[in-house]
């Protein structure tokens, strides 16, 4: 089989300023809508969705998310980045900011990974079996919008291309630094190209379930 294909992907890694570029991206867009029509009206797609994904960096203690591909969690992050990655690529209101937010829209590769235990919504039963950790949790639920994620601009992106350097460094030798030394199993990295309207993402590629998923259910605390 080949060694990219996502059949072979059993774990996939959100960063957590993934997500939060996702939320920001569907905020603007929910403020939009309901602006110009002056009403609530028919905006519970996105509004759902970003509030959705901001309770899940609520919930979630330990970021990156580390979950089971197409697991429930895998899911509900799915059709928010899918929600925000095309109102990104399509919606005037990112014309000058679509480039800086979308770097934050490239995935890590997933990865496969032997003897991990899995909850049923897809959670690591024992999360600190993986050592991958991001520090940011408490700094990032202050964030609202792409303004406020934005006015930070460099903050930010130190913290993210610290943490990709650190992940490229963990999965040089990830028996020894990407997981606790009484890990027994074996590890494989894999990562797939899925090009996504002219925006590049390395993960597998998917189809996003029309369900929305309540956050309390992808609790990894």
């Amino acid at each position: 089989m080949d060694a990219t294909s996502p059949e072979m992907i059993d774990f996939v890694i959100v960063p957590i300023e993934t997500m939060v570029a996702c939320i920001c991206i569907l905020w603007q867009v929910d403020q939009a809508i309901k602006h110009s029509m002056q009403v609530h009206g028919n905006i519970k797609g996105t509004s759902t969705l970003h509030i959705t994904g901001y309770n899940l960096i609520a919930s979630n203690a330990s970021w990156p998310l580390v979950v089971k591909k197409d697991s429930v969690c895998h899911t509900t992050f799915k059709e928010i980045y899918e929600a925000a990655a095309g109102w990104l690529r399509r919606s005037p209101l990112f014309e000058d900011t679509r480039n800086e937010l979308a770097q934050y829209l490239e995935l890590p590769a997933g990865f496969s990974a032997s003897t991990l235990r899995i909850m049923d919504n897809g959670a690591i039963f024992n999360r600190s079996a993986v050592l991958l950790q991001q520090s940011t949790r408490e700094y990032y639920l202050t964030i609202t919008n792409q303004y406020n994620f934005l006015s930070n601009a460099e903050n930010n992106k130190r913290k993210y291309r610290d943490f990709l350097t650190q992940l490229m460094w963990m999965r040089e030798d990830p028996i020894a630094r990407m997981f606790k030394s009484d890990f027994k199993g074996e590890f494989q990295d894999h990562s797939k190209v899925t090009d996504i309207g002219g925006l590049s993402y390395q993960l597998e590629s998917f189809s996003v379930a029309g369900t929305c998923i309540h956050p309390l259910a992808v609790s990894q605390s």
